[in-house]
Parts: C-alpha cells; structure tokens; sequence
C-alpha cells in the first residue's frame, strides 16, 4: 500500500492553494448548492495522485468517492475515476488544482511503468529510478507517482547526490566525501555526478557508493562501466539522460546497475482529465471502495 503523510499532503494543498485567486471569482455569481463534479481520464494511463486530491477534498469541506483503484492501467477512455459532492464554489475554487493533481501524478505514473516495462522485455538485470532533480513544489507528489508505478527512489535518508559543481567547490572528491561522511554518517551512501573515466575512478578510490554520469553515449558508458566494474566491483553504475522509449534500450548494458530518465519529471506524454457537474442526486454508488494510496 502506498502511503503519504497527512500532515505533509494537507501543507502542500495549502500551499498550492494560496496560490489561487483568494477571491475564488469564478464563483461569484454561483449560489451556495450542492453539486457533484465528475472527474474522468480521458485517455488509458495510470491512476496516481489520489493522497494529495483527498488532501484537498478535506481542505475544501467536500467528500469524494473513487470508481477506480489507484496504480490500475485504466483502458482508452473517458473513463469515470471520481465524483466529489460538495458547494459549487468550493467545488470550482478546487476544480483546477484536482485535474492539475491528476495529470502530473497520472503521467508520471504511466510514462515511468511504460519504460519499466520496456526494461523488462529487454531482459535487463538492472532497474529504472527516479531522477534527483524535482520541480519546486511538487518533488513529494513526483516521488509518489514513481512508487505508483513500482519503481524504487534515487532519494532517501542515508543517500547524498554529490554533483561536480559541489566536488570543485570542496577541492575534490576525495574532500567532498569526506566532508558528507563527517556529518552524515560513515555508512552513508554517496553518489557522484561524473563525466569522463578518470573522475569516476577517483570518486571510486574516494569512497563512492555509486558513480551517475550524465549525458554521456552508450558506447562511453559501456566502456567504462567495465574498467570501472574490473577495478572496483561493488561500486554502483548509473547513467542519467534524455531516456525515452526510442533511446533507452541501447543504454541497458551489462555493468550498468540503473538508470535515470529526466523525462519522467519533465518530458513526459501527458494524460488529460476533464470534469462536469451534476446535482447530487444523479450520483451513482462507487464501484470500488477506495483504493490504495490513502493519507495516513
């Protein structure tokens, strides 16, 4: 089951909420009844991003009710995935930022269990994780369309990302590392941003956990993820890029532990949902009670 903080989904929702019209002008004119709106997915994907929509749900006063069980691949649609009952305006006020929630979470989700698919035709051993970089305001809800979709994160409590701006900045690797392991932890997990042979041979000589290059061709990461692999055999290999379904198989090599597709935070196919409102009464019951992914 996947799990989201309630404290940390209803400071979010606040946030994105204060960014609304405060006036909520849209529903100047609009009496004060009770009106169901009906979200549906337009198109087949992955339903993500119901924690944060029940954040906002209870924010507003509203109830909701799922049809469809988040991380199920919903077929071509529209297909029906929620219906919300509540005051019209308050219901208008939350309209934008519920498809918002959706599609970013959805796409996410869809784009990332396409190419963990695609990873796995390919007979791969090693696995697709989530980028460092996330969009401001936004990283929780990213990282948890990655889990929807199966796919472990590059980010947690005993990992570092040491980039190559830091590495100058603390006079090498070797320093930067030790400074990370000074104050974190000796057991913590460096990774380190490299892009040539040498600088990746040092930062495995310093202690790296495990060596990500960026942008590099396939033919320079296989070479030397062997010599790398020969030399220190436990050190992790990952390559980051552009990944897509056209690119990504050349990169599945065999000392390549994992890969990273900035595409799947930026970059991905996005998926739309649309809503309309219906008076209360012509509700229908859900066919699901609700799904995985509930605020705790």
């Amino acid at each position: 089951m996947h799990t989201v903080s309630r404290h940390s989904a209803k400071n979010l929702v606040c946030s994105w909420l204060s960014e609304e019209s405060a006036y909520n002008l849209p529903a100047y004119d609009i009496e004060s009844s009770v009106t169901a709106l009906v979200v549906s997915m337009k198109t087949s994907g992955v339903l993500a991003g119901v924690p944060f929509v029940d954040a906002l749900i209870e924010h507003l006063g509203c109830t909701v009710e799922w049809h469809v069980k988040e991380g199920d691949l919903l077929p071509q649609g529209p297909t029906k995935v929620a219906s919300i009952t509540g005051a019209t305006a308050d219901l208008i006020h939350g309209e934008l930022l519920i498809k918002n929630i959706l599609s970013r979470a959805s796409s996410i989700a869809t784009f990332a269990s396409r190419l963990k698919k695609l990873l796995s035709d390919f007979s791969w051993k090693g696995e697709l994780v989530s980028p460092f970089t996330h969009t401001p305001g936004f990283a929780l809800v990213e990282e948890y369309a990655i889990f929807v979709a199966g796919l472990p994160s590059s980010r947690n409590l005993s990992s570092v990302l040491l980039p190559l701006s830091h590495i100058e900045a603390a006079g090498g690797v070797k320093e930067a590392i030790a400074a990370i392991k000074s104050k974190a932890g000796k057991n913590t997990q460096v990774t380190v941003e490299c892009n040539n042979l040498q600088g990746a041979k040092s930062a495995a000589e310093a202690g790296a956990t495990c060596l990500r290059f960026e942008g590099i061709t396939a033919k320079d990461l296989g070479n030397f993820a062997s010599q790398l692999k020969s030399s220190h055999p436990s050190v992790l290999i990952e390559a980051s890029g552009n990944f897509d379904e056209t690119t990504l198989r050349q990169f599945t090599l065999p000392n390549v532990d994992s890969l990273t597709s900035r595409k799947l935070y930026n970059g991905y196919p996005v998926l739309d949902f649309t809503v309309n409102y219906e008076t209360a009464n012509e509700l229908t019951k859900p066919s699901l009670k609700r799904p995985v992914g509930r605020v705790m």
